[in-house]
C-alpha cells in the first residue's frame, strides 16, 4: 500500500497480489512476457516463410487481404447509413414502399433486380410470399385508408386434407404411380421342412405428368406503392387460391381436354376407392360406421372422414326421439370434430350428399416440382402505359391415389327431403312476395334460367321482393334451397 492509502477505500474490495490459484502478480507477469516473447518468435518466423514466396503468389495474397479490407468497410459504412437513415426517418416516411424495402434487407434486393431488369421486359419472384378485375385506388371506398387493420382478418377455410399429404420433391415432368391392385395374405405357421406359403401382391402403374396450378390479377402501381398491406392481402389470396384448387383436384382429380395428359387421380374418381351397401333405413352415421371399418379391412389404417362441411353440419344436428342433440354438442369448445374414432376433415371442395373415408399419408402420392410461387410483373401487355402491374401466383405438381382398397367412398342418404315449391302471395308491380320454409333461400329466375332476384325467407317463412323484380308480363320462376342445398320444384309466375 501507498503512503497516501494505508487501508482499502470504504465500500471496495481489497486489491489481492495473488491469483486464485496462489501464484504472485509478479509470476503471472514473467509468465506474460515469456508468452510475448513466443508469440513474437512465431511471427518472425512466418513473416521469413512468406518472404520466401514466389513473387505471384505473396501478390496474390496482398490483393485478396485488400479486397477483404474493402469489403468490410463497405459493409460498416452500410450499416452507418442504415442507422442514420432510421433516426432520421419521419412518421410520414415509414409508411412509404422504399421505407418498407430499407427494413427489408429481401425485399431491397427484390426492388434491385426489379430496377435492373425493368427494361428487359422481364418479372420479379417474390419466393416465399405464399381473377382478373384490375383494382386501384379509385376502386376502393373512400374511407379505404380507415381500414387498414381489417386486412389482418384471416377469411381462409382451412385446407386440411392437403395437410395430411405427404408431398415428395420432384425434378422432372412425369411421375409414375405404383399402384397396389390386389392382396393376397397367405402367411402361416409351417411346420419344418414344409414348402412355406407364397403371397402376392399385384401392382399396376399409372403415368401423370407434372400440371401447372396458376391465376393473376391486375393491380395498380399506386395500390402496391400507397397500401402494401393490400399488395400483401392481395398476395396471401392468390397463394390461398392455388391451394384451394390443389385440394380441389387431389379429392375430385383431374378431367384433362382433348389431347392433354392427366395431372392428378383423385380421391373421388371411379376405380379409386370401393364402396359400402347402403341398406333400407340406414342413416349417414350407418354408412359413415361402414365406410371406417371397411376401409380398415385392406389392412391400412383409416385416418379421418372427409365430409362437406354442409353435410357434417346437418349430422351434428341430427336429434333422437326425445329431442336431444346425437352427435353435436352446441355448448362444445372442441376445435376437431370426431366420428366413431376418426376426425373428421371438413373440405368445401367435397362434393355435398358425398363421403370418403381412408388414408392419405401412404394412400395418396403427392409431388411437387415448385411450390407456390408469386411473380410482380411491370411489363406485361400496356402495363407500362397504364401505370399497373400484373400479379401472378403458380405452383407445378401432380398426385394420385396408391391403394385404392384402403380408400371407401360414396353417397350419403339423404338427410331431409326438398322444401316445398313457394307459395306466391302478392304479384304486382309495386311488390312480390308470399310464404316458403323458413329460413330458405328465394330465387327468382328468368325465362333463360338466370337469377334476376334472391331473397331470405325469414323464421316465419315470409319472403317479399319490392318493387317486383319481374317485368310485367315477363315469365319467370321461383324456387326455395334449403341450408343443406336441396332445391324444391320452381312455382312459375308471369310478372304482375
Amino acid at each position: 500500500m501507498t503512503a497516501y492509502q494505508k487501508m482499502p477505500l470504504a465500500g471496495l474490495l481489497p486489491i489481492y497480489a495473488r491469483n486464485a490459484g496462489g501464484q504472485s502478480l509478479d509470476q503471472l507477469s514473467d509468465e506474460l512476457k515469456k508468452r510475448l516473447k513466443q508469440l513474437d518468435d512465431e511471427i518472425e518466423k512466418r513473416q521469413q516463410q512468406l518472404a520466401n514466396l514466389p513473387d505471384d503468389v505473396r501478390d496474390d495474397l496482398e490483393k485478396r487481404a485488400t479486397e477483404i479490407n474493402q469489403i468490410v468497410a463497405d459493409i460498416n459504412q452500410i450499416k452507418t447509413d442504415l442507422v442514420n437513415q432510421a433516426k432520421t426517418r419521419t412518421k410520414e416516411e415509414s409508411d412509404t414502399i422504399a421505407a418498407v424495402l430499407v427494413r427489408n434487407t429481401e425485399a431491397l434486393e427484390i426492388a434491385k433486380t426489379m430496377l435492373e431488369k425493368r427494361q428487359k421486359n422481364s418479372s420479379v419472384s417474390f419466393n416465399g410470399i405464399k381473377a382478373r378485375n384490375i383494382i386501384t385506388l379509385g376502386s376502393l371506398p373512400s374511407n379505404y385508408q380507415y381500414a387498414k387493420n381489417d386486412l389482418n382478418r384471416v377469411p381462409f377455410q382451412p385446407l386440411t386434407v392437403i395437410d395430411l399429404i405427404t408431398w415428395a420433391p420432384l425434378s422432372g415432368d412425369i411421375v409414375t404411380l405404383l399402384r397396389e391392385t390386389a392382396w393376397n395374405l397367405m402367411a402361416d405357421i409351417v411346420p419344418e421342412g414344409e414348402t412355406k406359403p407364397e403371397s402376392a401382391i399385384t401392382f399396376g402403374t399409372q403415368v401423370l405428368n407434372v400440371g401447372v396450378i396458376a391465376h393473376w390479377i391486375r393491380v395498380s402501381n399506386q395500390v402496391l406503392a400507397d397500401m402494401p398491406m393490400l399488395a400483401a392481402y392481395i398476395e396471401s389470396r392468390l397463394a390461398y387460391g392455388i391451394r384451394y384448387k390443389l385440394e380441389y383436384f387431389v379429392i375430385n382429380g383431374h378431367v384433362p381436354a382433348a389431347g392433354q395428359p392427366k395431372n392428378f387421380s383423385g380421391l373421388m374418381e371411379t376405380g379409386n376407392y370401393v364402396t359400402v351397401p347402403v341398406d333400407a333405413g340406414d342413416q349417414a352415421l350407418d354408412v359413415l360406421n361402414k365406410a371406417k371399418y371397411k376401409a380398415a379391412a385392406s389392412f391400412v389404417q383409416p385416418e379421418c372422414f372427409i365430409l362437406n362441411p354442409q353435410d357434417w353440419g346437418a349430422i351434428e344436428r341430427l336429434k333422437g326421439e326425445d329431442g336431444h342433440y346425437l352427435i353435436g354438442v352446441p355448448t362444445g369448445t372442441g376445435i376437431q370434430a370426431f366420428l366413431w374414432g376418426l376426425p373428421v376433415r371438413f373440405s368445401p371442395v367435397q362434393a355435398q350428399g358425398k363421403y370418403w373415408c381412408g388414408n392419405l399419408s401412404i394412400g395418396f402420392d403427392g409431388y411437387i416440382r415448385e411450390d407456390v410461387d408469386t411473380q410482380v410483373s411491370l411489363e406485361d401487355g400496356d402495363n407500362f402505359r397504364k401505370n399497373l402491374a400484373t400479379v401472378r401466383s403458380e405452383m407445378r405438381a401432380a398426385g394420385g391415389v396408391i391403394i385404392p382398397d384402403a380408400n371407401v367412398a360414396g353417397s350419403l342418404p339423404a338427410f331431409v327431403t326438398a322444401p316445398d315449391a313457394p307459395v306466391v302471395v302478392v304479384n304486382t308491380t309495386a311488390e312480390l312476395s308470399g310464404t316458403a320454409q323458413a329460413g330458405s333461400v328465394i330465387q327468382v329466375k328468368g325465362a333463360t334460367n338466370t337469377v334476376i332476384a334472391v331473397v331470405l325467407a325469414d323464421d316465419t317463412g315470409a319472403w317479399a321482393f319490392t318493387p317486383n323484380p319481374v317485368a310485367t308480363g315477363d315469365s319467370a320462376t321461383i324456387t326455395a334451397t334449403d341450408s343443406l342445398g336441396n332445391e324444391s320444384s320452381a312455382t312459375s309466375i308471369t310478372g304482375g
